[in-house]
């Protein structure tokens, strides 16, 4: 399992549980992420910008095999300017799908947090409908209603199938 935007790890401490101890666990963030005392799973920690291209080269070298399941809570630094701020997880959210196509294993599942506006139905469509079998939206009932934030589902990864303009 890959986890993008991990830190502060709390959501790493919830994955650790669910794949327990014979899982694997890559954290990934621009902050550090403080080590766990205890964990439940084999769990990798990895400091780095997923726009870098030797971040790719990182995790293959650290997760040096296919994901059953990649996540992302990744959120831009916002402007307070939803249009901006809603582009921005756009291209958060794409570069996650990128790393989806060389890290995530056939058949395999994904969860993206992403903001809606504008663009997301061209995203939706376009970028993330066509790499899975099936795909949902989910809005936690904790969400605030004012709130532009949604997950979204991929189930059965189609296994790099790409469709970048």
């Amino acid at each position: 399992m890959i986890d993008c935007g991990a830190a502060p790890g709390s959501f790493l401490q919830i994955l650790g549980e669910k794949v327990g101890a014979h899982g694997e666990i890559l954290g990934i963030d621009l902050q550090v992420i403080e080590p766990f005392a205890h964990f439940p799973a084999k769990l990798q920690l990895l400091t780095a910008d997923i726009f870098s291209l030797e971040t790719a080269e990182k995790i293959a070298y650290t997760f040096p095999y296919k994901a059953d399941v990649i996540t992302s809570d990744l959120a831009p630094k916002t402007s307070g300017i939803s249009d901006v701020d809603q582009w921005k997880s756009i291209e958060l959210n794409l570069q996650v799908l990128k790393l989806a196509k060389k890290f995530l294993k056939p058949g395999g599942n994904i969860l993206l947090k992403i903001f809606v506006g504008a663009d997301f139905q061209e995203f939706w469509k376009e970028s993330f409908q066509p790499l899975f079998q099936k795909t949902k939206t989910y809005k936690p009932q904790a969400s605030r209603d004012r709130s532009f934030e949604i997950y979204l589902i991929g189930e059965e990864f189609r296994g790099g199938m790409t469709n970048e303009k």
